[in-house]
């Protein structure tokens, strides 16, 4: 995952801890796909926001609540990769 932007009190809005460690089972971390596929998730309080890989033009998103994309990753099979990620996220 990329870093997300500070704020402006200079804090990250980095995702949570449990939502992190989804995004790895399923394998989309920084971790196991590199700069190449990597997410931007920024958590924004109210909801999150995950932004697809940099290569892309123009860049998948989605918006929504934490617990929405928990539910969403929790269908996913570990290593399931970024095409059956983003079939869920879109759909």
């Amino acid at each position: 995952m990329e870093h997300a932007p500070a704020d402006k009190d200079g804090s990250l809005l980095r995702p949570s801890e449990e939502l992190s460690a989804e995004i790895d089972r399923v394998g989309m971390s920084h971790t196991k796909v590199g700069h190449r596929d990597d997410l931007l998730v920024i958590d924004l309080g109210d909801y999150v926001k995950i932004i697809g890989p940099p290569r892309e033009t123009p860049r998948r998103g989605w918006q929504g609540t934490e617990q929405a994309a928990l539910g969403l990753l929790a269908t996913l099979s570990d290593d399931a990769g970024i095409e059956a990620f983003w079939n869920v996220f879109s759909g």
